[in-house]
């Protein structure tokens, strides 16, 4: 892209500002105040152009600002953010966060297997993952998870197992 003068235009300032924008934003975020993060996310992603990589991480922050305030589109801006080319895995763990909190699990497992797919130790995504625990799997895999034999063998195994897990050995001591 050429300016009038034919030299390429500076983006440097452009990205200060972004950058300046999303750091106050993260820490209004942190101290839980998302509608002032809000305005700062929106001014980071429109300080940039779309094709900047920094961009749809931006505009996933903007995204999961409107989520915690449950304003209109933000997981739509969360979802359009991952779908871009230059998506990171802070992208990904973004939507997983909307989409937790949209109480939508599945589609946030999904996003946190899409960004693991592109940064394997991702900190953030490995952390959410385990916080999210993992379910075991229905005692007869052919009934669905819901069914009331599943259930039923289920409550059994699991008092049954962890009840064996808290009972000491003779011998073991704390």
């Amino acid at each position: 892209m050429q300016t009038e003068g034919g030299a390429a235009p500076d983006f440097s300032r452009q990205e200060a500002m972004a950058q300046q924008c999303f750091e106050e934003g993260r820490r209004m975020a942190e101290a839980g105040d998302w509608r002032d993060a809000l305005e700062r996310f929106q001014a980071a992603a429109h300080a940039l152009p779309h094709y900047h990589p920094m961009y749809p991480f931006y505009l996933s922050c903007e995204g999961l600002a409107m989520v915690h305030l449950k304003a209109p589109g933000g997981l739509d801006l969360c979802r359009r953010a991952a779908a871009m080319p230059e998506a990171g895995a802070d992208v990904f763990e973004n939507l997983a966060r909307a989409e937790l909190l949209s109480n939508r699990r599945w589609a946030a497992l999904q996003a946190i297997q899409a960004g693991l797919m592109i940064e394997e130790a991702h900190e953030g995504l490995v952390r959410l993952r385990r916080s999210m625990g993992v379910r075991r799997a229905p005692v007869i895999g052919f009934l669905s998870r819901d069914h009331w034999v599943n259930r039923f063998i289920g409550r059994l195994t699991y008092r049954r197992s962890s009840h064996l897990r808290t009972r000491q050995l003779p011998g073991d001591s704390e």
